[in-house]
């Protein structure tokens, strides 16, 4: 209970990382109504998840999650939108000294932010990546999930919901928002929501 552990999920890239993965895996539509998060679920390919989980501590027995609730803790909105959402436990005291997030794992592809340019001579002078990193916001979401499960814990989550080629959360602000004002917002909620998660487990646990 003594370290904070921020975690960033990146691309799948190789079979090693596969076995991280989960075959349940919520997928959030695009559309989800205009102050919730999309429903929509379907399966992580094989290719992407394995059937084999790893585990590194045991559950703890006689863990009651059912008065665990995940909730939207805050959000950036635009239009209607929830571009931007900090996840966590109701309660501070039921918080996990862990915080997760997920920088470009998103869908949204809204037209009132122009999609960013991979050879942008200003912003990406040496290329921008603008694909969307494959299933790492349904993972951040399983893990959680899962965690809260077995450990009667709840981490925080804050995920980009934006697709990368809209935004791109975990570069500096001008690689990427390329200059919309609307992305800027986001980028900078994005990362006062992982500080104020931090902030939160600090004070809770003495260390971030």
């Amino acid at each position: 209970q003594g370290t904070t552990l921020t975690l960033r999920l990146e691309a799948i890239q190789d079979s090693s990382y596969e076995a991280m993965a989960f075959r349940s895996i919520k997928i959030l539509a695009d559309e989800g109504g205009p102050t919730s998060a999309p429903t929509a679920y379907e399966s992580c390919p094989e290719q992407h998840c394995s059937s084999d989980v790893v585990t590194t501590m045991a559950p703890i027995d006689g863990c009651d999650e059912s008065n665990l609730t995940i909730t939207t803790l805050d959000t950036y909105m635009h239009n209607g939108s929830i571009l931007i959402e900090l996840l966590g436990p109701v309660d501070p005291a039921d918080a996990a000294a862990v915080v997760l997030s997920a920088p470009h794992g998103g869908y949204l592809e809204p037209s009132y932010i122009d999609e960013r340019d991979e050879n942008d001579p200003t912003y990406c002078p040496n290329g921008c990546r603008v694909d969307r990193d494959s299933y790492t916001k349904e993972l951040a979401l399983e893990i959680q999930e899962r965690i809260r499960d077995n450990y009667c814990k709840v981490p925080y989550l804050i995920i980009n919901h934006l697709h990368r080629n809209r935004l791109d959360a975990n570069r500096e602000i001008g690689e990427a928002a390329h200059g919309n004002s609307i992305a800027e917002s986001a980028w900078q909620d994005f990362h006062t929501f992982i500080a104020d998660a931090q902030q939160t487990v600090k004070d809770t646990f003495g260390t971030v």
